[in-house]
């Protein structure tokens, strides 16, 4: 669990070492297929056809893009089969956040590990549950808190990675899950993971709400009563605030345990800001968790990682 140790006065102060640390880290290049899809999405009359011609250059990609489409997470009646069909169903916007997925969780491949794929099934699966918890509680876009989740804590891989290239870490952190998730925890709680997952989102032309929600995502004061430097969107917190509560039952989910501080007073300023209360959180909550325990959502997401 994020810990929050960071309040908001650290969000734009210059701080040399993180400024150092951030610049050692390398940001993949935003892919190709995304640069191109965004400029298509742009154009005044976007063409389903080009966004659909663009993401079927790469057969790999395509056959990741229908499997997603076509798994429990989506509900979708009947099977697409090519990626014009999802297109027109699903929307220009949300088969690119759907690529960016993909690509995002292909960009910490070259790094092997059991951790690495333990930290994606997780995040997958994190995200699976904000979209549709965003879907049931307030109607946001299933899309947008969807990728919130998957880039908040997309530095970390890469973080990780470099410490164990320098040498602050063991090479055994990759390969083992426990060692690997609890420096995931250790990075959590630092104000470094949610600057430089900014960075990866202004660098991977996402939405602008997307990209303040990232980098501010640590950044709760707004939810506890107290008063925030930096004024945030209502837009913009729900979606952070849909990420904690689904990190809360993907917790449920693999009976990992919460933090005393979350049980005690932040699920319940949390579930204050989106307006129900614990009864009603805890029904909904057995209602997904039913669902994903009887679906192969789990399944399917963790095979795509």
């Amino acid at each position: 669990m994020h810990s929050h140790k960071h309040s908001a006065d650290h969000y734009g102060v210059a701080d040399d070492k993180l400024a150092n640390f951030a610049s050692s880290i390398e940001i993949p290049a935003c892919p190709r297929v995304i640069v191109e899809m965004t400029r298509a999405q742009n154009q005044s009359s976007p063409d389903i056809r080009v966004i659909a011609n663009l993401a079927e250059k790469d057969p790999a990609m395509t056959a990741a893009l229908l499997k997603t489409v076509n798994s429990p997470f989506f509900g979708l009646r009947a099977r697409m089969l090519s990626v014009q069909q999802a297109v027109m169903f699903l929307g220009i916007r949300n088969v690119i956040n759907i690529v960016t997925a993909i690509a995002l969780k292909n960009a910490s491949a070259d790094v092997h590990g059991e951790g690495v794929r333990c930290f994606w099934d997780r995040a997958s699966i994190t995200a699976a549950f904000a979209a549709d918890l965003a879907n049931r509680i307030i109607g946001l876009a299933r899309d947008e808190v969807y990728i919130h989740v998957l880039f908040r804590d997309a530095a970390i891989p890469l973080m990780i990675a470099h410490r164990v290239k320098s040498g602050q870490l063991g090479k055994n952190t990759l390969s083992d899950k426990k060692l690997y998730m609890a420096q995931v925890e250790v990075e959590q709680s630092s104000i470094d993971h949610a600057i430089i997952s900014g960075h990866f989102t202004k660098k991977w032309l996402l939405p602008e709400n997307t990209q303040q929600s990232v980098r501010l995502h640590l950044n709760i004061e707004m939810f506890l009563g107290g008063t925030p430097r930096t004024e945030v969107p209502k837009w913009v917190s729900l979606q952070i605030a849909m990420g904690y509560l689904a990190e809360h039952i993907m917790r449920e989910y693999f009976g990992i345990p919460h933090s005393e501080l979350w049980e005690n007073t932040q699920i319940d300023a949390f579930l204050r800001y989106v307006d129900i209360d614990r009864a009603e959180f805890q029904k909904i909550s057995m209602e997904m968790l039913d669902e994903k325990k009887g679906s192969t959502m789990a399944n399917e997401l963790m095979s795509k990682s």
